[in-house]
This record gives structure tokens, sequence and C-alpha cells, in this order.
């Protein structure tokens, strides 16, 4: 019965448990708060759970702005992910997918989306972040819907 009751104390905590790490490689987290939601319908559309924007330098000034949003499955970040897609950019191999254009990175990983503004860090200290820093984090198939798009015509990043 003790141990039940620590348990239920203990919860809330570990709920509120942090997304980011304290470092990313040469990178040094100093600041971190709640992530910015800039269409809160959308993102409760999107079963958005909780996120964090973390700002990490390096000793020499380099300035990478990390924000990761954790929603409740991989299909609502999947939606995510393409909402949030711009044009002009480059696949990347983070993740399950991933976009960069100049000073910005979008990843897709399970629930998860990260975007990284500014200095990125080195790709393993990323994949390392997601991997294993990640609470919660829910791997699962992508939506099945996509394998019914017409891919005849279809704009890049439309999907």
């Amino acid at each position: 019965m003790n141990k039940l009751i620590l348990l239920s104390l203990l919860f809330p905590l570990l709920a509120m448990a942090e997304i980011l790490p304290e470092r990313l490689g040469d990178f040094d987290r100093t600041s971190l708060e709640p992530a910015p939601v800039t269409d809160s319908a959308l993102f409760a559309e999107f079963d958005y759970e909780a996120g964090e924007f973390g700002v990490f330098q390096t000793k020499n000034g380099r300035e990478a702005k990390v924000i990761a949003y954790r929603f409740y499955d991989d299909t609502g970040a999947y939606a995510a992910f393409w909402w949030g897609l711009t044009e002009g950019g480059v696949e990347e191999t983070y993740g399950e997918r991933a976009w960069s254009s100049p000073g910005r990175t979008w990843i897709h990983f399970g629930n998860y989306v990260v975007e990284i503004l500014g200095d990125k860090p080195e790709d393993d200290h990323i994949e390392l972040m997601m991997g294993q820093y990640f609470p919660n984090v829910r791997l699962s198939a992508d939506p099945p819907v996509t394998n019914f798009l017409p891919i005849e015509n279809m704009t890049s990043g439309s999907k």
C-alpha cells in the first residue's frame, strides 16, 4: 500500500520530466521554457501533449534554438510535420523524416516534431537527443491514407 501512495505522488513529477537534454555535444542548454504554440486549435486537433523550447550555446558563441513538440501519437506528429514544412529546403536523414532549409531543420520522430533554428549541432548529437532523451516516445507506422494519394502530378512536399 505504501508503494502505491509513493508512486501516486511521484507520477506528476515523472510526467513533468524535461524533454530537451542539458547538452547537445558542444552545446550547453542556457535556457528552457514551454514550447510556443502558434495555432492552439490546430495543435489540439493533432493531440499535442507537451513541448519545450531550449536555447543551446557553445563556448565559441554558436547558438541553436531547439523546440520539441510531443503529440499523443505518431499520427499527430506526422500531421504537424507536414503542416510545418517549408519550401526551399532539402531532405535530411534524421528521425523518420526531416527537412532543412537555411537556418532551420524540421524533424519528425515517432510522436515528436523537433525544430532546430540557427547553428545545427552535429548529426550524431541530434539523433542521440531523439533516441535517448525524449520521454514517452511512441513509434508506429505512418497513417495508411498516404498509400492512397495519387502520385502523378503531386506537388513536392504536399503530402
